[in-house]
């Protein structure tokens, strides 16, 4: 690609390249060909993204008809179906790099950065690659590395949601999720966490991210829903479900963080907030005031799209209501009759 050709002809020179690359790179004999060049391994990705881009500046504008760019596209139909095959050659050139250097953490966030924020198609090959070598990975050090350097984009205000969202939900919590089946014997035993949740990842999550999401300002943040902070309260849970011992000297921070959260005007949000405090309830002593008044919001919640989480909450927080709230002397304990004060005060409102 040279600067005097025009967007097509270099876009025409990228296609050439990757396939070319595609054929060096699924040959036995010069298959580690990006492995041992990484100026080249950049190249193919910004050969990629340039082609990507041409093509989408090709696609027909959705308003008005197809104007300028339906009319370039029909003139040039044998570039758009190239440009369409390269999309899917190198998502494979790419992702073979990978299969054979799963270690190259950073490069492998650098494509998800351009998959999720839609510079680059996302095709299935990449998910088959996330699962088969690194979540079903059986080296504790590439784990160790996939999540602080996930931790790493969450604490960056540079990184996007969509990309936090996407390592969070696709490797960190896959990973610990596949930790715990890995070492269920161990863990049912009674064993304080394992060897990827030692204390050091422990400190990790507590000061990067459970310690400074109690004290973020709610205002600022958006009314809809943030899918990574979902994620995060997924990882929080998953965690407290199957760590709770590993996790007890870090558990005023985690309650901190998750009655900060349920100041959210986001519903999705607010009420997996109240999940995580309801396995806090489950698994620590909790005051009677904070058990008696997470019972009584989520007995009030009304809304159909917080119905699940509430549900769940409940499920949780039911066995151990006898325990928290305790008896004050009354037919009734307070956990029973709390739900006839809900109903009552929700019947007058509708009178």
């Amino acid at each position: 690609v040279t600067k005097e050709d025009d967007e097509m002809t270099s876009a025409k020179r990228c296609i050439n390249l990757i396939s070319l690359t595609e054929a060096l790179v699924f040959n036995e004999g010069t298959s580690d060909l990006l492995v041992k060049n990484s100026h080249f391994r950049n190249t193919i990705l910004k050969a990629g993204l340039f082609v990507e881009k041409t093509l989408r500046k090709l696609e027909p504008k959705k308003s008005g008809g197809p104007g300028e760019n339906g009319t370039v596209a029909r003139q040039e139909p044998g570039f758009v179906f190239a440009a369409m095959a390269t999309r899917e050659v190198v998502m494979n050139v790419l992702m073979e790099y990978l299969r054979q250097d799963p270690m190259n953490v950073e490069f492998f966030i650098e494509i998800v950065d351009e998959v999720t924020a839609e510079r680059l198609p996302s095709r299935l090959v990449l998910f088959q690659v996330i699962y088969n070598h690194l979540v079903c990975s059986e080296n504790i050090n590439h784990w160790r590395k996939l999540i602080i350097q996930s931790i790493s984009h969450w604490r960056r205000q540079s990184s996007s949601q969509r990309l936090k969202a996407f390592l969070f939900h696709n490797v960190v919590n896959p990973i610990l999720a596949m930790d715990i089946k890995r070492n269920w014997d161990s863990l049912s035993n009674g064993t304080k966490g394992t060897k990827l949740l030692d204390k050091s990842m422990i400190n990790n999550f507590h000061e990067q991210l459970w310690r400074p999401s109690a004290v973020e300002n709610t205002e600022e943040l958006s009314p809809y829903i943030d899918h990574s902070r979902m994620e995060l309260l997924q990882l929080t849970a998953l965690l407290l479900q199957y760590h709770d011992q590993a996790l007890s000297d870090t558990r005023k921070d985690i309650i901190r963080f998750g009655w900060h959260w349920v100041k959210l005007e986001d519903i999705i949000n607010k009420h997996a907030s109240y999940v995580v405090i309801a396995y806090f309830i489950h698994f620590y002593e909790t005051p009677s005031n904070v058990t008696s008044t997470v019972y009584a919001h989520l007995l009030k919640a009304h809304q159909n799209e917080a119905r699940p989480l509430v549900t769940q909450a409940l499920e949780l927080l039911a066995p151990q209501l006898p325990k928290r709230l305790g008896t004050d002397g009354f037919a009734l304990p307070p956990w029973a009759r709390l739900p006839k004060k809900v109903i009552s005060e929700v019947s007058q409102r509708l009178v």
